[in-house]
């Protein structure tokens, strides 16, 4: 499976009778995992504006794919297309935390997976909001195709 150009090993959940909710795993998950946290998502989520609106959000998304950080995933919602993270408490509870054009959407307000995502996004203004030409890209064989890598400058 691939998401956003990358081979992932995650899973992919679909919402029963709302076939246009979708939630792909960048990192290793299964599926029961990922129809949790694209519930926590699409039942009644919170919302907040992002502190990465508009043009920002696409270099926000670029520099957090190749910032690879655990629980990584992208989701369709109602409320837009976006990328952000997901994680399980300890009693199996799904968190997860989505970024869009306009919007940070999660489970809860107090979800860890919000602290993390809102974290990520103060790291990347820190390091000076790099934009998608000042991330470094690596170049990676597949048999006859070759594909570009993104990583942190």
């Amino acid at each position: 499976m691939t998401a956003l150009g990358i081979p992932t090993t995650g899973a992919q959940a679909k919402a029963p009778g709302q076939p246009h909710l979708t939630l792909t795993t960048l990192t290793p998950a299964n599926r029961e995992g990922a129809n949790s946290l694209l519930s926590g998502l699409s039942d009644k989520p919170h919302t907040e504006p992002t502190q990465a609106p508009g043009d920002e959000y696409f270099h926000f998304k670029n520099w957090l794919i190749g910032t690879s950080p655990e629980g990584l995933l992208e989701a369709t919602l109602d409320d837009g297309v976006g990328i952000g993270v997901g994680s399980f408490a300890p009693d199996g509870t799904a968190h997860a935390a989505l970024a869009t054009e306009q919007l940070l959407i999660a489970d809860h307000p107090e979800s860890p997976a919000l602290e993390v995502l809102r974290a990520l996004i103060r790291q990347w203004w820190q390091e000076g909001a790099p934009r998608t030409h000042e991330l470094r890209g690596r170049l990676v064989r597949d048999g006859d195709a070759w594909h570009i890598r993104i990583a942190r400058a």
